[in-house]
């Protein structure tokens, strides 16, 4: 396979070519390119280090894809009574969505309401009036298109209407906040690597890290793997920050060192299904009884969370435990139907079956410490910063991280500490304060409304919005394709140009089938997008990665064993 160097549009080259890795000594070097490690290569180069980040699959392919999708203020924290971690999620969901308007927005939920519980009428309404009040400046520096209005509690009779998916048994009303969505992911992880590579940095996919080099018991560099030509090479750096999540165990014997600190995981899902929810998230009540260790005041059960998202419904989040490798994670049909069954008890409106469920996300996430293997498993409440010097690795810093929101935070902690280890001036980051690649738009629905007059006549409305929506200001990269290659205007399906399909490959490090379905462009995150579409994405893959027929064959069999990983039917 031909791994693509080519000179971005936009001045930046973001190359995977191993012998630029090998050519300098990082300051950091950063393993893993979910969320956390995304945003530490962007802080460290932000605050002038010279910074590189390897990723042993797709960038976001792993635990930051399993996600809900939303920006999470905190609100639950009340149970907790846990003040400073809200208000570190209300101003991180903020800082949020002002540097990526055009890949958030703002989302209501509604919760119902039952007597004599922790969840009745008047401790949701003292609730509401806690979190407006912790929150009051939750709107600062946001576009009016992105603010967010204060909770409210509304009648039994306004609930049900809102939500006739639910068992209106012991239904008393409802509670409605406000939180935020992403609105992609894998695309707002991408951004900011691409924030991060414009800056300087150096960052590659398929690139894994094999083992670790020490000098006088210090991480001096790793060996690396590039898995897509099978070459190895070496990365020389003063430090290493390991973002790699469930593969921790695994990085760490790779420094023939079983650490104490290693933490057991446990399985995540989220379910897309047909349309259920369309202008609100709705909270169900789950059927099992829960009891959270950290929670003051309990519920005694755990909500599920049904939330619009495309044109299609995100349902979760399910826990299982996980007893095998950090590669071996799937849901099978068994798995999903359970899940399916747990829904339909909660809300038997839904009247949900196997064939609405079009798609699901599955991961790893840390396990609660002190956690059993029987019961329900429970997720860390507190990420943390493990400094390897205490077991013989100076040098090696871990991330253990447990909130997607947050990441921005707990990567600017990490790289304080590499600061540390570096003995440089501690310099300040101002990654809250400048817009990711794509994010520098002051007023979106503005920027939409001009750039609807500047349209192309080729091109159609909704297309147009939608490549907004992904790309934001750079927009016009994919069109510039598209204007000199006719023959990219053809819409794929998914609302998807041809030309963002050649665009995720030339521009944004596109090594597979599958990086393009699920992590470029919309064309497979509601399900598999049929065979003709299939087809017309591998033959422009083909012919950008001179691709010949067995490899495009072989790219065909591993986007079937991708969604078969995920538990959902897919046409053959």
């Amino acid at each position: 396979m031909m791994i693509p160097t080519t000179e971005s549009f936009t001045g930046i080259h973001w190359s995977r070519d191993l012998q630029q890795l090998t050519q300098e000594t990082y300051d950091v070097l950063i393993i893993g390119g979910g969320i956390y490690g995304a945003w530490a290569l962007w802080d460290a180069t932000n605050r002038g280090m010279k910074a590189a980040l390897i990723e042993q699959h797709d960038f976001g392919s792993a635990t930051s894809a399993n996600s809900q999708r939303i920006l999470h203020g905190g609100l639950r924290y009340l149970q907790h009574m846990d003040f400073r971690r809200m208000r570190e999620s209300i101003c991180e969901r903020s800082i949020a969505m002002t540097v990526a308007p055009h890949l958030t927005k703002p989302m209501p939920f509604l919760v119902p309401t039952y007597p004599w519980s922790a969840q009745s009428k008047w401790p949701m309404r003292v609730a509401l009036k806690l979190n407006d009040w912790i929150s009051r400046d939750r709107n600062k520096n946001l576009p009016d298109s992105h603010h967010l209005p204060n909770g409210r509690v509304i009648s039994k009779e306004d609930c049900l209407t809102r939500a006739p998916q639910l068992n209106p048994q012991g239904v008393s009303g409802g509670a409605i906040f406000y939180d935020g969505q992403v609105c992609n992911s894998e695309r707002y992880n991408l951004a900011i690597l691409r924030t991060a590579v414009q800056a300087g940095a150096h960052a590659a996919n398929y690139v894994k890290a094999e083992s670790y080099e020490t000098v006088n018991n210090r991480v001096a560099g790793v060996l690396v793997r590039d898995t897509l030509t099978n070459t190895t090479a070496r990365i020389q750096a003063k430090t290493i920050l390991s973002c790699v999540g469930p593969w921790s165990a695994q990085a760490l014997e790779a420094l023939g060192h079983a650490d104490s600190t290693a933490f057991g995981v446990f399985k995540a899902a989220v379910l897309v299904t047909r349309t259920i929810v369309q202008d609100e998230a709705l909270a169900v009540k789950g059927e099992y009884q829960y009891q959270d260790k950290h929670e003051i005041v309990g519920k005694g059960y755990r909500n599920f969370f049904l939330t619009p998202w495309q044109d299609c419904t995100l349902i979760g989040t399910f826990y299982e435990h996980h007893r095998n490798a950090a590669d071996k994670v799937s849901l099978t049909e068994a798995q999903v139907r359970a899940y399916i069954d747990q829904i339909n008890q909660a809300a038997p409106g839904a009247n949900l079956n196997y064939d609405d469920v079009y798609f699901s996300y599955v991961g790893l996430l840390p396990m609660a410490e002190g956690a059993g293997p029987d019961g329900e498993p429970q997720y860390r409440k507190q990420y943390a910063l493990i400094d390897h010097a205490v077991n013989g690795h100076d040098g090696m810093i871990s991330v253990v991280g447990v909130k997607w929101t947050t990441a921005r935070k707990v990567a600017l902690e990490a790289v304080n500490q590499i600061e540390q280890k570096l003995n440089r001036h501690a310099r300040s980051s101002n990654t809250a304060d400048q817009p990711l690649y794509g994010g520098d738009i002051e007023n979106l629905p503005a920027f939409i409304e001009q750039a609807k007059e500047e349209c192309p006549d080729w091109l159609v409305e909704y297309v147009l919005t939608h490549l907004i929506a992904l790309y934001g200001s750079n927009y016009k990269a994919v069109l510039t394709i598209a204007r000199q290659e006719p023959a990219l205007r053809k819409v794929l399906g998914k609302q998807t140009l041809a030309a963002q399909v050649v665009y995720a490959i030339r521009e944004e490090a596109a090594q597979t089938l599958c990086d393009v379905l699920i992590r470029r462009t919309e064309l497979g995150v509601a399900g598999w997008p049929g065979e003709a579409t299939i087809r017309q994405c591998i033959a422009l893959m083909a012919d950008q990665l001179n691709w010949d027929e067995a490899e495009q064959q072989a790219q065909l069999e591993q986007a079937h064993q991708e969604y078969a990983r995920r538990g959902v039917r897919h046409e053959g």
